[in-house]
């Protein structure tokens, strides 16, 4: 009988830990990783909609091969993600949405705070990702896009991102790996974030002068700390070698002390040479 009950009372007790986090909670959490969560469903993610209407802590949520959520469950939080700006990255990898889940993801761009949104190995097609193209054209704060191996994306879908990236700003990362966008699109839409890349590159490059000297400043800083630090260093070790060598000191014998007569005779024997020849037996 008890061998028959185990298994029930630990399912029992892992469908007890199954569930998110209560409202509290999450208030305290800055990330809610459950990657890899079987049971997280759409009714998860509708549930985490009511709670980001009152959150701001969460920055992070993830649900990476969370296979089970699908397109219902990123429509129910879409539209808290685009009234919420405190959740700046959401991963939805190898989940199962697909379109209808990404065109309501894109609608909450633009007044949301994400700056990353991970859809590599969703189902997503060319609706989801014109959806997307023309969100970006709205400049919204995302900086980094992933599309990787979302196979039905063709240049019919993606060849609207080439046009969106003139109209923007953010974008930094456009990553549509083992999708069929041709390598005819893949060439300019790499060209333009690499030309992107650069120019933020030398805009960062060309800091006002009072800025320059404020980095000089804190790097002369740090290295009289270091200075500082060493010279501390070598005082301690010198004083544990002076505290060494007092204790082996402590620890040998102590020599007689010599009485007059002896010191005269030493005296006598250094500064008489015949003696100290015959000691060292010299004829």
């Amino acid at each position: 009988f008890w061998k028959l009950l185990a298994p029930l009372s630990s399912r029992a007790v892992m469908a007890q830990h199954e569930g998110l986090p209560p409202p509290t909670e999450l208030q305290r959490r800055k990330e809610l990783n459950l990657y890899n969560k079987e049971w997280v469903t759409d009714s998860h993610l509708a549930q985490l909609a009511q709670h980001l209407a009152t959150n701001i802590s969460l920055t992070f949520l993830g649900f990476r091969e969370c296979r089970n959520i699908g397109d219902a469950g990123v429509m129910a939080l879409a539209p808290a993600l685009a009234q919420n700006l405190t959740v700046k990255k959401l991963i939805l990898e190898s989940t199962a949405v697909g379109d209808p889940g990404v065109v309501a993801l894109a609608d909450a761009l633009h007044t949301s705070g994400l700056i990353r949104l991970d859809l590599g190995y969703c189902r997503v097609g060319d609706s989801g990702a014109r959806a997307l193209a023309k969100a970006i054209a709205k400049d919204p704060p995302l900086t980094t896009l992933v599309l990787d191996h979302c196979t039905a994306v063709s240049d019919d879908g993606a060849g609207l991102f080439l046009e969106a990236l003139n109209k923007n700003t953010s974008l930094q990362v456009l990553s549509v790996r083992g999708t069929s966008i041709s390598s005819a699109l893949r060439v300019p839409l790499d060209a333009v974030l690499q030309n992107r890349a650069r120019e933020n590159m030398t805009r960062m490059g060309g800091r006002s002068g009072t800025q320059m000297q404020g980095s000089l400043g804190h790097d002369a800083r740090q290295r009289a700390q270091q200075s500082k630090m060493d010279a501390m260093r070598m005082t301690r070790r010198k004083q544990a070698n002076e505290e060494r060598e007092r204790m082996v000191h402590a620890l040998l014998p102590k020599p007689k002390p010599r009485s007059q007569a002896q010191n005269l005779a030493l005296r006598q024997q250094v500064t008489d040479p015949k003696k100290l020849l015959q000691q060292l037996h010299v004829p």
